[in-house]
């Protein structure tokens, strides 16, 4: 990161989530010095929207952009004391996309107060995916990944239309 914090760094995230994921197995709630891992709404109305987001394949609501993704490596588990996340040339990597894995979300009510549990479309209630903080998730393509909040391919999809932008005059 060049000696200074890059919230957006891939490595400074899944490291966060390394620690706050060891919090939570301690007092099996995250506490509240961790919740800076629980990343805001991206269907809120903002100036600068992304213009890469995932939706709810039922009623079509914004439930990730394509910054909280986590990537991963197909039989590989994904570690934040890895170098190969710090270099800026993760586009050669063959990333997997079986299984979305997500940083928390705002809109996941239930993540901040268990350890484990189904992720529901805040709007429909359609079941989009899981997480959990202690046991992970294994991936189709072979990886683990802990924590593991994931959605489900065929829940979502993609889009790259912005809707939510915000006009100002």
């Amino acid at each position: 990161m060049k000696w200074q914090v890059d919230k957006a760094n891939v490595q400074f995230r899944m490291y966060r989530l390394h620690v706050a994921a060891t919090q939570v197995k301690k007092v099996k709630i995250l506490p509240q010095n961790c919740m800076d891992v629980v990343k805001s709404d991206p269907s809120l109305i903002t100036v600068k929207p992304e213009p890469l987001v995932y939706r709810c394949r039922k009623c079509r609501r914004i439930v990730a952009s394509a910054s909280n993704l986590l990537p991963h490596i197909p039989k590989e588990r994904p570690s934040w004391t890895d170098k190969k996340w710090s270099t800026e040339d993760r586009e050669a990597m063959m990333l997997c996309s079986e299984t979305y894995f997500v940083e928390p979300l705002a809109w996941m009510s239930s993540v901040t107060q268990s350890l484990q549990g189904k992720i529901h479309c805040p709007k429909c209630k359609s079941k989009l995916g899981s997480f959990s903080w202690i046991m992970g998730c294994q991936c189709p393509c072979g990886s683990k990944i802990s924590p593991a909040f994931y959605l489900v391919p065929s829940k979502v999809e993609w889009s790259n239309m912005v809707q939510n932008v915000q006009v100002t005059v």
